[in-house]
């Protein structure tokens, strides 16, 4: 949504964090994939409500990570490390991210890619 108000509410219907989720798990084109991140990306830029909810829902975190490391397309990795910078942004979120080791090892090999590439 191009409101912000709006998504706040967004993350509350029915269905949409599972809809969102799926893109990770799914076999989705790269367009699709792409906007689907961008939406995550959007909702989560929505407050600490969002971002706590967010973070909480079973498998989001994971399809995120994956993603952010080994998706092909550079956009949907862009938007994935995005989301999950502002999600770690949220002092609610913090302590369990960190204490995610998944996310660490992500992180680690996002970097390492990096600096070979």
């Amino acid at each position: 949504s191009r409101v912000p108000d709006l998504r706040v509410s967004l993350v509350r219907q029915d269905g949409m964090l599972d809809a969102m989720k799926r893109v990770a798990t799914s076999t989705l084109n790269p367009e699709a994939r792409v906007a689907r991140v961008r939406i995550i990306a959007n909702l989560v830029n929505s407050g600490e409500d969002n971002k706590r909810m967010i973070l909480e829902y079973d498998g989001m975190l994971d399809g995120l990570l994956r993603i952010a490391h080994l998706d092909s397309n550079e956009h949907a990795r862009e938007y994935a490390g995005v989301t999950l910078m502002d999600l770690a942004s949220a002092p609610c979120n913090q302590i369990s991210m960190a204490k995610n080791e998944k996310l660490l090892g992500t992180l680690v090999k996002m970097v390492l890619v990096e600096k070979v590439a």
